[in-house]
C-alpha cells in the first residue's frame, strides 16, 4: 500500500497561497534566485539532480527550483538514497517518490546499508553517508549528463560544521564552512536559516518528513545542534548569523590566499608531469613557513586522484624534509612522496596499480584498474574506475 503522508498531500501547486503569506514567500524565492545569481551557481539550460530525503530542506529546494524552472529553462530530477539506517527507511523513499510524481519529475533510488559501509571502513555512519550518498549522485550525473547536483544545505548547517570542524582542530579551510558551490555540487539555501525554511513550508502547507535519528546523540552534528549551539544563541541571538558572516569572510580571504599559493608553485616550479612535480628547493626554503605547506599541498592536489588536505601531522613531516638533507622523504598519502633530492623537492606519485583478480567458471580472470574487462558470460563486461 502506498504511504500515505501525515501532512497535507494536495499538489504543491494546487495549493491556494494565504495573502499574509505571499510578500513572506516571495522573499524566499527572490534572496535564493539572488543567491544563485551571485554566485553562479546555475546557468541557463542546465540539467540539475536535487537531492532529496523528504526532510524540509530537500522538499523546500525542490519546491523553490520547480518555482525558478523557467527562468533558467532547467531540466530538473531528483534522488534519494535510503540509508538503512531505521526499519521503516522505506517509507521517506516512497514519500519521495509520490512527491516526485505529483511534479512530474524524474525520480531515483537506491538502498545502501550504511552502518555496514561504515564498519566495514572503519569510518563514522555520519561520513559513511555522506560518501555514499555524493557517490551515488555524481554515477547518475556522470551516467545521465546533469550538469548541476543541488543539496538543500541551509545556513544552520553551515554553523554546525564551522563548530565541528573548530572542535576537532581544522584550519581555515574548516572555518571556511560549507562551499556554496564545489564542482559541479550547489548549494541554494546556503543562506537561508532553518526557521525560515520551515515557515515557508508552513505558509505553503507543503508535506516532508522528520527524521527521528536527527534528535539522537549518538551522532556529533546532532550533539551540536541540540546541545551546543543552543548556547551560543543564549550568549547573542544573532550567533548563527555571525558564525555564517565570519565564514563568508574566511572564504574571501583563502581565495586571495590560493593566488599566492598558486603564484609561489609557479615561481618555485621546474618541471610537472601527470605524476611528478619537482620545485625549487633554494626558493622554497626562502618562503614562510606557511607558504611552503600550502605549495606543496597544492602540488599534492594537482597529483592526487582523490585529492584533499593535508593533515598537521603531514605538514609536519613536510618541513622536516625541505629543511632536511638530501635524501629525506614523507608519505603525503595516496601513494605520492615528498623527496630532497640535491637542491630539489620531488613529489612523485606512485603509478603501481591495485592487482585484483575474479575466480569464475572455473578460471581466474584478472581485472584491468581503470578499464573495462570481458567477462566470460555473454555479452558482460566489468568496468572499474
Amino acid at each position: 500500500m502506498p504511504y500515505a503522508p501525515s501532512c497535507d498531500s494536495r499538489p504543491l501547486f494546487d495549493i491556494p497561497l494565504p495573502s499574509p503569506y505571499l510578500p513572506y514567500v516571495k522573499s524566499i524565492l527572490e534572496r535564493v534566485e539572488q543567491t544563485i545569481n551571485d554566485h553562479r551557481l546555475i546557468r541557463p539550460g542546465d540539467s540539475i539532480l536535487i537531492a532529496i530525503s523528504g526532510g524540509p530542506d530537500s522538499v523546500a529546494l525542490l519546491h523553490l527550483l520547480m518555482s525558478l524552472r523557467e527562468t533558467y529553462s532547467l531540466k530538473l530530477a531528483a534522488a534519494h538514497l535510503d540509508h538503512a539506517l531505521r526499519p521503516n527507511s522505506s517509507r521517506d523513499r516512497q514519500f519521495c517518490q509520490a512527491l516526485c510524481k505529483k511534479l512530474k519529475i524524474k525520480f531515483y533510488s537506491i538502498r545502501i546499508n550504511i552502518d555496514i559501509m561504515a564498519k566495514r571502513k572503519k569510518i563514522s555512519v555520519e561520513e559513511a553517508g555522506r560518501q555514499a550518498r555524493y557517490g551515488y549522485f555524481q554515477a547518475l550525473s556522470a551516467t545521465f549528463g546533469y550538469t548541476k547536483i543541488a543539496t538543500g544545505h541551509t545556513l544552520d548547517d553551515n554553523v554546525e560544521t564551522i563548530l565541528l570542524n573548530l572542535i576537532r582542530g581544522s584550519g581555515l579551510h574548516g572555518l571556511s564552512g560549507i562551499p556554496i558551490q564545489r564542482d559541479n555540487i550547489i548549494r541554494p539555501l546556503l543562506n537561508i536559516e532553518k526557521q525560515e525554511i520551515l515557515a515557508y513550508l508552513k505558509s505553503l502547507n507543503l508535506p516532508f518528513k522528520i527524521d527521528p535519528t536527527n534528535k539522537s546523540l549518538k551522532f556529533s552534528r546532532n550533539r551540536i545542534r541540540l546541545k551546543v549551539l543552543p548556547q551560543f544563541l543564549k550568549l547573542n541571538t544573532s550567533a548563527k548569523i555571525n558564525i555564517a558572516r565570519m565564514s563568508t569572510l574566511v572564504s574571501e580571504e583563502l581565495d586571495f590566499l590560493d593566488e599566492q599559493v598558486k603564484s609561489g608553485l609557479e615561481t618555485a616550479l621546474i618541471t610537472t608531469g601527470k605524476n611528478k612535480i619537482v620545485l625549487d628547493l633554494r626558493k622554497l626554503r626562502g618562503y614562510d613557513k606557511s607558504l611552503k605547506k600550502k605549495v606543496v599541498e597544492e602540488s599534492f592536489r594537482r597529483l592526487s586522484e582523490t585529492p584533499g588536505r593535508l593533515s598537521s601531522d603531514v605538514f609536519s613531516r613536510v618541513l622536516k624534509v625541505i629543511d632536511g638533507g638530501s635524501g629525506a622523504k614523507a608519505s603525503l598519502g595516496n601513494d605520492i612522496i615528498l623527496e630532497n633530492s640535491q637542491e630539489h623537492i620531488a613529489i612523485t606519485r606512485s603509478t603501481a596499480r591495485p592487482s585484483i583478480s575474479v575466480a569464475l567458471n572455473g578460471g581466474i580472470i584478472p581485472i584491468n584498474i581503470p578499464g573495462i574487462t570481458e567477462l566470460p558470460i555473454d555479452g558482460i563486461q566489468l568496468e572499474s574506475r
